[in-house]
């Protein structure tokens, strides 16, 4: 999620008051049932491509516990990811979780929406792999300009991320692998890719 929406969940967290003051005056909150669902729904699909047994039952319990689902659905419209929570959604119902009809049909895709809906399915049907987070999260940004933010900041994270992720203190070893990094993850991402959408899709073509 982007930051504007994060500090919307922020915002609405509710204190746990057995927790709500610790000796340097930080407060423990959860976040509204609302959010929470959300967010459980789009860190599964969009950042894992995945819905894990553990994130399954995540979904369980808190449709459980009756969100109010006009405010979902209007959340969701708002940080623009009605898609992948639809997905998410339908797997839980399928899985005898009662979503409401109404729901679904509120944040079921259209137009090219469709499209998009169908890689969410093809990715959620197979086994969770690093390459897919990111090219979901791509994937699913709103708009030419935010896809092509958000591929630039994966790409070239900045050295200070570069030598946490590939634990060196060296800058020279930070610009090698900020030189190689670029071009390691267009490749793997994109084989990736064609072995989930393309490949298959080849195939049927030609047993058609």
């Amino acid at each position: 999620l982007d930051p504007p929406a994060l500090r919307g969940f922020i915002e609405r967290a509710n204190p746990v008051e057995k927790y709500s003051v610790e000796e340097d005056g930080a407060r423990i909150c959860v976040p509204a049932l609302e959010d929470h669902l959300l967010f459980v729904a789009i860190h599964a699909v969009v950042m894992h491509g995945h819905l894990r047994p553990s994130w399954r039952e995540d979904l369980r319990r808190l449709v459980a516990e009756g969100p109010r689902w006009d405010v979902l659905v209007e959340r969701a419209r708002r940080v623009r990811l009605t898609v992948p929570l639809h997905r998410a959604l339908a797997r839980t119902h399928t899985a005898g979780v009662d979503v409401p009809a109404e729901v679904l049909d509120a944040l079921a895709p259209s137009g090219s929406d469709r499209v998009v809906a169908r890689i969410l399915d093809r990715f959620l049907d197979r086994p969770e792999t690093h390459e897919t987070g990111h090219l979901l999260r791509l994937l699913c940004r709103d708009g030419l300009g935010r896809k092509c933010g958000a591929l630039y900041r994966h790409l070239f994270p900045g050295l200070d991320f570069i030598e946490r992720r590939y634990g060196t203190r060296s800058r020279r070893a930070a610009l090698a692998h900020g030189l190689w990094r670029p071009a390691n993850s267009v490749g793997r991402t994109v084989r990736y890719a064609w072995r989930t959408i393309g490949a298959p899709r080849l195939r049927r073509g030609v047993a058609s």
